[in-house]
């Protein structure tokens, strides 16, 4: 039987004679999107992590000195009091952006990323093990 040849477009060059060469090629590509999806989780649960340190640092009290016990009013003391409240101030909103990565960033893009995962087994599943199985079978008839 003579070879057809057709210009190539999207649906003559990604699909192969027999469908599910195309399918599994489909497929593998769809699954590197799970590995990169842990990755963007890791990442930003790492990030938050650092975040988090960083503001553990900042709002640590540090060894309570005497040297400024007996000058309240002093200029030193007051600007050094000022540097203090600024790192917790800091500190606090190291915190709140640990909070929000972990919270409105990589909880919710995990969560998805699961379901995610799953429908895309579930549909690889059907497809080359139902419908694709099932073509290939009615065209051995």
């Amino acid at each position: 039987m003579a070879v057809l040849s057709l210009p190539l477009t999207f649906q003559n060059s990604f699909w192969s004679q027999d469908y599910r060469t195309g399918l599994e090629v489909l497929y593998t590509q769809l699954e590197k999107g799970v590995l990169e999806n842990e990755e963007v989780v890791a990442f930003i649960r790492a990030r938050a992590a650092a975040e988090s340190a960083l503001a553990h640092s900042l709002t640590a009290a540090g060894p309570a000195g005497k040297a400024f016990a007996r000058d309240d009013g002093a200029t030193l003391h007051v600007a050094f009091r000022g540097l203090k409240e600024e790192s917790i101030a800091q500190g606090k909103a190291h915190e709140a952006i640990a909070a929000e990565l972990r919270d409105s960033v990589a909880t919710p893009f995990e969560k998805w990323a699961h379901g995610y995962r799953e429908r895309l087994w579930n549909n690889r599943h059907n497809m080359l093990d139902g419908f694709t199985h099932s073509y290939e079978a009615a065209q051995l008839e």
